[in-house]
């Protein structure tokens, strides 16, 4: 190898890489906004977790979860599913709804998400009994 052949190799191996297009660059924005929503959704799973897990003993038993957040944590939420119509109609009256968003707010602090996210966490309702009754049970279909 001569050494001109030795100065292009070098002088290739330090130029920079050509920007991004538009597009690649837009797809590497939205793959990192990506990451972040499950990052922060294994969060919210977590914290809900632990509301659920240190609910008062009258707290009906909720049944299952859909629950995320929104790209570029412009909304973490949770709708939490009780096994019936009375179930969540029990919990509503008796402010358990509200001790459940409450609760899972302040575990997503403990966990380190910062208040002014945590903040913009949303709770929502309903009941196995709803669901069945407007989707026949397709939980995919009900929360889409």
């Amino acid at each position: 190898m001569s050494f001109w052949d030795h100065l292009r190799r070098l002088a290739k191996a330090l130029t920079p890489p050509m920007p991004l297009s538009a597009r690649a660059e837009a797809e590497h924005k939205l793959d990192e906004l990506r990451a972040e929503s499950l990052r922060y959704r294994a969060i919210v799973s977590h914290a809900t977790d632990r509301a659920i897990l240190f609910a008062p003993e009258e707290m009906p038993h909720i049944r299952d979860r859909n629950l995320g957040a929104r790209y570029g944590l412009a909304e973490l939420y949770c709708c939490f599913v009780f096994e019936t119509d009375a179930d969540m109609a029990f919990a509503k009256e008796h402010k358990l709804t509200d001790w459940l968003e409450d609760r899972t707010r302040y575990e997503l602090v403990f966990t380190g998400v910062p208040e002014h996210i945590a903040g913009r966490f949303r709770a929502t309702y309903t009941s196995h009994e709803d669901i069945m009754r407007k989707t026949g049970g397709d939980y995919r279909v009900y929360f889409s």
